[in-house]
């Protein structure tokens, strides 16, 4: 088993996540995925997939249960106040990219707001 991250749900009910380790891409066909959600971490059986092994190297052929959810970490630690997605991911041990992905799909879905925050490249 490879433990997976989900990225993405289309409507069709197919998903697509990457690995954790080596965060290569992996195809979720629909009948596999169930209802995952974004940001769910996830264990799962990998092949190698035969189809469009550029852009997605491997498919999901079983998943099982979250082993952790990102989301429900980003809404405990929002609990404490507001939080940029890089002091969220410190505080959650999780990737900055994961967690503004997550951030991403939970404010199209109305669960968090946000206000844009600027800072200079490379400025100490």
């Amino acid at each position: 088993m490879t433990e997976i991250i989900i990225t993405n749900v289309l409507p069709s009910g197919t998903a697509f996540a990457i690995t954790a380790k080596t965060q290569e891409v992996v195809f979720i066909p629909s009948k596999v995925a169930g209802q995952v959600s974004i940001g769910s971490y996830h264990n799962a059986q990998l092949i190698p997939n035969k189809v469009k092994q550029k852009q997605a190297p491997w498919m999901a052929i079983k998943i099982l249960e979250p082993t952790i959810n990102l989301r429900t970490s980003i809404i405990s630690d929002l609990e404490s106040g507001p939080a940029t997605a890089s002091e969220i991911a410190n505080e959650i041990n999780a990737s900055v990219k994961d967690v503004t992905n997550a951030l991403a799909s939970m404010f199209t879905e109305d669960i968090v707001n946000t206000e844009i925050l600027y800072s200079l490249v490379n400025h100490e």
